[in-house]
C-alpha cells in the first residue's frame, strides 16, 4: 500500500497523498494516480490498497452524500459507506485470498485503507477506515471517529514507517499542517522511490468547508460523481462474510 497522511490541529485538517500506483510485482503503472476524490462539497476520500475498490467505494460515497449528507455526521457516514459498499469489498477480500497477493499477520491480512476528511457537525477532522481479511470476513478498523470534538491539539494517522524520524521531531511540527504534509509525501519520494512517487494530492478543510491545495494531475476516468451503482441497496454491518 502506498502513503496517506490525515493531520489535524486548531481546527484544520488535511489529507495528503503520492500519485503511484504498482503491481503486486511491485511494476509501477502509473504516477498520475487520483488517490484523493472529493465525494462532495468539502468532503474527502483518500485511499490506499487496489484502484478497483477505491473507484467503487468513491462513487458509492458520492452517491450516498447526495442523501446522507456526510457533513452533518461523518462518523454515521462510515457506517453507511461500509454497509452500502458490501458487494465491492467482499469481490476484493476474495481476490486477496485467491491470490494470495500478501502474507498473513498473526492471522489477518491487511485488504484496504480509506480516510473521509471533512466537517462534521460543523468540527473539522477525519476518519481513517483500515479492512483487514481475518477469520474468513473483513474486519473494520476505524480510528479519529471521536476526533470531531473542538480541540487544539495535534491528531494524526499516517501510513509509511519511513516518516518515524520526522514525526518524533518536534521542530517537523513547527510550520502549518498542510507544509508539513507536503515534507512528509516528500520525504517518502526521496527514501522510497520505487514505493511513494508522483505529483502530491493535498486537501484542506477548516469550519468553512475544504479545498484543494494539490489537485490531482489528471482525474479519475472511473471516478463519476453521480451514478448510482448497482449494489447501492445492498445492506451489512461491522463485518462480511465472504
Amino acid at each position: 500500500m502506498s502513503t496517506l497522511i490525515a493531520l489535524r490541529r486548531n481546527g484544520t485538517t488535511v489529507l495528503a497523498t503520492d500519485s503511484i500506483t504498482y503491481t503486486e510485482q511491485e511494476r509501477i503503472v502509473s504516477l498520475r494516480q487520483q488517490k484523493i476524490y472529493a465525494i462532495s462539497p468539502g468532503v474527502f476520500f483518500g485511499w490506499s490498497g487496489r484502484h478497483s475498490l477505491a473507484a467503487a467505494m468513491a462513487n458509492i460515497a458520492a452517491a450516498l452524500s447526495r442523501t446522507a449528507l456526510p457533513g452533518n455526521n461523518l462518523p454515521a457516514f462510515v457506517e453507511q459507506l461500509n454497509a452500502a459498499a458490501q458487494a465491492p469489498i467482499i469481490l476484493e477480500a476474495k481476490r486477496n485470498l485467491a491470490e494470495q497477493v500478501k502474507p498473513a499477520v498473526a492471522g489477518e491480512l491487511p485488504m484496504f485503507l480509506y480516510i473521509l476528511a471533512g466537517v462534521s457537525d460543523g468540527v473539522p477532522g477525519f476518519i481513517a477506515c483500515e479492512m483487514w481479511l481475518k477469520n474468513g470476513g473483513v474486519e473494520f478498523k476505524s480510528t479519529g471517529a471521536g476526533g470531531f470534538s473542538p480541540t487544539t491539539e495535534l491528531q494524526h494517522y499516517m501510513t509509511g514507517a519511513e516518516l518515524v524520524d520526522l514525526v518524533n521531531d518536534p521542530n517537523t511540527w513547527e510550520d502549518e499542517l498542510d507544509t508539513i504534509a507536503e515534507r512528509f509525501v516528500d520525504h517518502l519520494r526521496i527514501t522510497t522511490p520505487a514505493y511513494f512517487g508522483g505529483p502530491t494530492q493535498l486537501a484542506h478543510i477548516n469550519k468553512l468547508g475544504g479545498r484543494w491545495v494539490r489537485e490531482p494531475v489528471e482525474l479519475d476516468f472511473w471516478f463519476r460523481g453521480s451514478p448510482t451503482p448497482p449494489w447501492l441497496d445492498g445492506i451489512g454491518g461491522g463485518k462480511a462474510k465472504l
